[in-house]
């Protein structure tokens, strides 16, 4: 459905995906309205490949193109956008969006609400924090503390 949140509460729905890319905004609405007892969905679209050995909690959107491999592991609400690729045995928290042609290598973990900017790369066993901001096209090599701006090749900390 289309329109102000407030429409909502005049018709039934049947599941709730907030089509938001704002991580703490989409956080805010999900846990509004399910508190209010709507159900988080997830979509998934009919090109997307999700393993059947894959972990994915409700309320995630994952768009075409997108790969989520064996073991993986995505919290709830989480976008993983076109063409992204989720290796083998990675953790994304709640409310993180791996943005379009995103590769994370195997056991990567992404906390709760980052952004992994647009054609970013995360190298097997790194841990980025909890509302982190990886810039676009960067790659990241070592851990990231929480709340860090990172940018570059290789990734380095500039907030």
């Amino acid at each position: 459905m289309l329109g102000p949140i407030s429409a909502w509460r005049d018709h039934n729905i049947d599941g709730l995906i907030p089509a938001i890319g704002a991580n703490r905004a989409r956080r805010d609405i999900m846990q509004r309205e399910t508190s209010r007892n709507a159900k988080a969905i997830t979509i998934v679209h009919p090109c997307a490949t999700v393993s059947t050995w894959a972990e994915l909690k409700a309320g995630i959107v994952a768009f075409a193109g997108a790969i989520v491999n064996a073991y993986a592991k995505i919290g709830q609400n989480v976008i993983i956008n076109t063409g992204a690729i989720v290796e083998h045995d990675c953790e994304i928290g709640d409310h993180a969006h791996v943005a379009p042609g995103c590769y994370l290598g195997g056991e990567v973990k992404i906390g709760e609400g980052s952004l992994l900017g647009l054609g970013s790369r995360v190298l097997p066993g790194v841990s980025i924090g909890n509302w982190c901001v990886i810039g676009a096209g960067a790659v990241v090599t070592e851990d990231v503390a929480d709340h860090a701006t990172v940018v570059g090749v290789p990734a380095r900390r500039v907030r």
